[in-house]
């Protein structure tokens, strides 16, 4: 279980290392919006990814299409208190999606 947890936490930061490179550091949201962004659909010019769950903080990444190009993408991590969320829907995020 220990080792899951650090592998889980581990699989976050590489994820978000990158973006926080680049671009500015995850802001916090309400659970409102977090719950908003989790779910955009995809084949839109929005979308987003569940990041997962890591030191009590979910995280999700919103990707959108610049209005001047489909090749230019901006990606904005956003995170709020995992307790704050309901466990069925970090479960339910956590899933692949098919």
């Amino acid at each position: 279980m220990k080792s899951r947890k650090l592998c889980s936490a581990l699989l976050v930061l590489a994820l978000i290392m990158p973006v926080s490179l680049f671009a500015a550091e995850p802001q916090h949201i309400s659970p409102e919006k977090f719950r908003e962004y989790a779910s955009l659909p995809m084949g839109t010019m929005r979308y987003s990814e569940f990041l997962g769950v890591t030191e009590g903080k979910a995280f999700v990444a919103v990707n959108e299409m610049s209005s001047s190009g489909s090749k230019q993408w901006s990606r904005t991590v956003y995170w709020v208190e995992s307790e704050m969320l309901d466990p069925k829907l970090l479960q339910q995020l956590a899933k692949p999606k098919q």
